[in-house]
């Protein structure tokens, strides 16, 4: 039998390292909180649409601005 142990922390590193969470699902919400978005929203935003790699490559700058913040501005 396998046992599997995870750790999950999320630290603030300034002058000193400071714990701002210490379980998945408060570095979870904090990220949220920090960033403003939503696992959702932050893939929408971040991560590009499979096959749509090719296409994103290939646009000018301009559609490109489009392509990338037209979710954020509707």
């Amino acid at each position: 039998m396998k046992v599997r142990t995870t750790l999950c922390r999320l630290i603030e590193i300034g002058d000193t390292q400071t714990v701002l969470a210490d379980k998945a699902s408060e570095v979870n919400r904090k990220i949220e909180e920090l960033l403003g978005l939503t696992i959702d929203d932050f893939t929408r935003a971040v991560v590009l649409p499979q096959g749509k790699f090719a296409e994103f490559l290939s646009l000018k700058k301009e559609p490109i601005d489009d392509k990338c913040f037209s979710d954020c501005l509707t």
